[in-house]
């Protein structure tokens, strides 16, 4: 089950950012072999998403704010509706100074924090004048590719070496790539997206090795039947 964030869990170093509407089957199905490979790493709640339980009182922007201050790398997890959702008054969520999404990746700005955008089958990378201002920062962050069906495997090793670089000690936001070279972090290029699954990337391998016998259940096909698929199991209303 997802590691539900609190005051306590100081151990924490990623936070997969989501809109809950648009992408919380998938972020449901990154955080499973992103948590078994963290956790082994890194201790219990290495990983953690759905940051709530907002204590009676408490205001929320500064809640979410503490939080966020605590972790090493934030996961933007961003599906087909991430940008556009809309709110009960049929306004954008994302131009909503309260929006939670809005404040989690704020906080990471001002802070300096690393931020990966994932960008979910096919959509396509975020631009400047898509954003609030305060947000615009994110369209500039080197991103990464997540396709959830033949090649969900391939994709989601060379996510956890895109991110590994952040809590092991060979990149900071001020000092930048220690090594540089081979061992860098590595982004698809779009003809590497493309890779036929089991023609793995070199330099995935302790990511594959560490994943080997995780169940990773997701739909088997794209398109119609992963939306079905979304709609039974999360009961998706939007």
């Amino acid at each position: 089950m997802p590691h539900a964030f609190t005051a306590d869990s100081r151990a924490s170093k990623i936070l997969i950012s989501y809109r809950r509407r648009d992408a919380k089957a998938i972020a449901t199905l990154i955080y499973n072999p992103l948590a078994k490979y963290f956790d082994g790493k890194y201790g219990k709640g290495a990983v953690f998403m759905d940051v709530h339980g907002i204590p009676k009182g408490f205001d929320f922007h500064d809640y979410l704010n503490e939080q966020v201050a605590n972790i090493n790398v934030l996961i933007a997890l961003i599906a087909d509706r991430w940008l556009t959702a809309p709110d009960e008054r049929g306004h954008r969520r994302l131009d909503n100074a309260d929006d939670f999404v809005r404040i989690e990746i704020e906080a990471a700005l001002a802070r300096k924090i690393p931020i990966i955008p994932v960008y979910v089958d096919g959509v396509r990378p975020l631009r400047p004048a898509d954003l609030p201002e305060s947000l615009k920062p994110l369209a500039r962050r080197n991103g990464a590719f997540l396709d959830t069906g033949v090649d969900f495997e391939v994709h989601i090793e060379r996510l956890i070496h895109d991110i590994e670089p952040y809590l092991d000690g060979r990149y900071s936001p001020t000092q930048g790539l220690a090594g540089v070279g081979a061992k860098q972090a590595h982004l698809p290029s779009e003809s590497e997206a493309e890779r036929p699954l089991g023609v793995r990337d070199p330099l995935t391998t302790s990511a594959s090795e560490a994943l080997d016998g995780v169940a990773i259940e997701r739909p088997k096909k794209q398109g119609f039947l992963m939306e079905l698929w979304l709609d039974l199991a999360f009961g998706r209303k939007d």
